[in-house]
């Protein structure tokens, strides 16, 4: 069966033998993934200058580090800059866990992620 949600061609079948037959013929045509509306290569180079102004905050703070001999737990900084990196794309600002009342930024990621994954009819 053939379906046309607005400007996406959905191809539904009814067998695993049908299924088979259908993608070894059409499998490039009609294998990938939907592109999601959030995910453009558009959107993300228009955060290229902050991207660059946060590495180059933890570059400034590793630096400095290895001035004064301080051991630094790079898994903890590199995970703290995805974590400002995101919140200042998603919500404008640095993460600040007490802005997120008791859910926490985890939480608060997982649910937005999970809403721009999720199938978008219009």
């Amino acid at each position: 069966m053939h379906l046309r949600l607005r400007l996406k061609t959905t191809i539904v079948v009814s067998s695993s033998q049908a299924a088979k037959l259908f993608l070894r013929t059409q499998d490039l045509a009609f294998a990938s993934r939907p592109t999601l509306e959030a995910s453009s290569n558009v959107k993300i180079n228009s955060f290229k200058s902050m991207r660059k102004e946060e590495l180059d905050l933890l570059i400034e703070y590793v630096k400095e580090a290895a001035l004064l001999g301080i051991a630094v737990d790079l898994s903890a900084k590199v995970g703290a800059l995805s974590a400002d990196m995101t919140c200042r794309m998603l919500f404008g600002k640095k993460y600040m866990e007490k802005e997120f009342d008791e859910r926490g930024f985890k939480a608060v990621t997982d649910e937005t992620m999970e809403l721009l994954a999720t199938f978008n009819l219009s």
